[in-house]
């Protein structure tokens, strides 16, 4: 039996669900060199607390975290627009292949439909055209 997967918009007091999972992010993209624990946990704690700069997407089964995606307020030049950036996106191993990172995708589009962006560009032309197909 397949596991329902929750998708919620996160909130400040998401982010210590958040950080171990983003954490793993960071390690499979050998980024902990770069960025420690604590600028880590500011750098979420702003996006969480700043619905005008961004949002997480998080994605849960069973009240454990399984993945994420952000989407971040841009500002296009060249379109003389705002857009939303896709981004971050990771599943947890132990959840790839069950489409988590495709609802994750359709919830950022969904976001950007609720905040005015949609119909619109996002900032990877490809993701858009990917996120019609779905909707």
């Amino acid at each position: 039996m397949e596991q329902r997967i929750d998708l919620i918009v996160g909130r400040p007091d998401s982010l210590d669900q958040l950080i171990p999972l983003f954490r793993a992010y960071q390690a499979h993209y050998n980024q902990f060199s770069v960025a420690g624990e604590e600028q880590t946990r500011c750098f979420l704690s702003q996006i969480l607390r700043s619905p005008n700069e961004g949002f997480v997407i998080l994605a849960s089964t069973s009240g454990q975290m399984i993945g994420f995606a952000t989407g971040y307020v841009m500002v296009s030049g060249l379109l003389e627009e705002r857009m939303i950036h896709l981004g971050d996106l990771y599943v947890d191993p132990g959840y790839r292949g069950r489409k988590v990172g495709t609802s994750l995708v359709l919830e950022v589009v969904s976001q950007a439909r609720l905040r005015g962006f949609w119909p619109g560009p996002l900032a990877f032309p490809r993701l858009e055209r990917v996120a019609e197909s779905l909707v």
